[in-house]
């Protein structure tokens, strides 16, 4: 089995499993994820859409995502690598709304896409002052600690669980 076989337990799909499962833990908090460009609702991704990915999602996981990475199906692993944890989470219901992270007319010309994420979550809470507490989902390669002059670094915490996915990943490839 090697590294590119989907039955090999790669870091990409186990972290997108691991932030799919966390983000059970804080479904109460805004989520916020740089891999799309405009807000979604269940609504918006759903049979009504131009791209149902609610039935996608039912057929590839009936019971739901498993509780263990292990009994993940290939298809499984590939629906969460296609869309990710923050996604999956959505549209499983588990979360009613999805922000973006990057407005849609700069997330593909965002020079500086970790500045741009935060710029995005700065303008939320600027909306909603009440709110004290985000979630952003940022692809691993990103660094925010560039950014300490935004944002206070205690305020960021990644879940240990995950920051063992990312090192996994460092020796699988």
């Amino acid at each position: 089995m090697t590294k590119r076989d989907p039955m090999y337990p790669g870091p990409v799909a186990l972290s997108q499993f691991m932030i799919s499962h966390h983000l059970d833990k804080l479904s109460d908090l805004p989520v916020f994820s740089d891999s799309i460009e405009q807000d979604l609702t269940l609504e918006d991704v759903g049979a009504d859409s131009e791209n149902d990915r609610v039935e996608k999602y039912i057929e590839t996981f009936p019971n739901g995502v498993p509780e263990l990475f292990g009994q993940l199906t290939v298809p499984q692993k590939e629906v969460l690598i296609e869309e990710g944890g923050a996604m999956i989470a959505l549209l499983s219901g588990r979360l009613t709304t999805l922000y973006t992270a990057i407005n849609g007319s700069e997330h593909e010309k965002a020079f500086d896409h970790e500045r741009e994420a935060l710029n995005g979550i700065n303008a939320y809470f600027t909306l909603y002052p009440e709110v004290k507490t985000v979630v952003l989902v940022l692809g691993a390669r990103f660094d925010l600690t560039r950014h300490w002059d935004q944002f206070n670094p205690e305020c960021i915490e990644t879940p240990a669980e995950i920051k063992g996915a990312h090192r996994a990943r460092e020796f699988a490839n």
